[in-house]
């Protein structure tokens, strides 16, 4: 019998080493800027923010900051996931002493962690207005909006599932997220669907590898 979550958890810990086996070539060059945006993000956020959240508000503000010049494109680079880019490091911002990551079980157990900042006095000040006011423009969004106009991105859109890419031009050429879809789905059934169909590829290509295994 088909178990869906099983299969979903199969096909995210292939994407997961995929990235895995790049990820220490990237890391040094990313973490430092990272953790400082991503914490710089969370003061801003009164109650924390959920694992896919963060990511899709970290992947926009970056957008945004690099399109008003204060950043540059190779400043943060980003993995391919089902849901939307994911930046390099995000993993292991849960070992950083100034974060504090809560966990929240629901049915969505890849989004059960919610991260905040510990000590915002620990955090740098730099642009902080500008990010500020990037994440006041894309809290209104709901995470699954997020998600959607991730799936939109020419990078996203030209990748595969665990591939490493920078910002390009095309991406810039997008404005951010400007208009918030009124939806009376479930949020929890959205995300899962965005899931489902971000990873589409990889399940076909699993079902086939399972089909006609590759003689050795």
């Amino acid at each position: 019998m088909f178990n869906q979550n099983t299969r979903i958890q199969s096909v995210l810990n292939r994407i997961w080493t995929v990235y895995l086996q790049e990820f220490p070539k990237k890391k040094v060059m990313n973490n430092k800027y990272l953790f400082q945006l991503a914490q710089q993000i969370l003061i801003s956020s009164e109650k924390g923010l959920s694992k896919v959240r963060f990511a899709k508000i970290i992947y926009f503000v970056q957008k945004g900051l690099v399109q008003s010049d204060v950043s540059q494109k190779d400043a943060l680079g980003f993995i391919r996931m089902p849901l939307g880019p994911v930046p390099f490091g995000f993993q292991e911002m849960t070992n950083l002493p100034n974060i504090a990551v809560k966990i929240e079980p629901n049915s969505l157990t890849y989004n059960a962690e919610v991260y905040s900042v510990k000590n915002k006095n620990e955090v740098a000040t730099d642009n902080m207005e500008t990010i500020d006011a990037l994440f006041r423009r894309l809290q209104s969004f709901r995470t699954s909006d997020l998600v959607e106009y991730g799936h939109k991105e020419p990078s996203w859109l030209h990748n595969k599932n665990g591939t490493h890419y920078f910002l390009a031009d095309d991406d810039l050429s997008i404005d951010l997220p400007t208009k918030s879809k009124s939806n009376d789905v479930d949020e929890k059934q959205l995300l899962q669907a965005q899931l489902l169909n971000g990873m589409l590829t990889d399940i076909v290509d699993e079902s086939t590898a399972l089909e006609y295994p590759t003689e050795k």
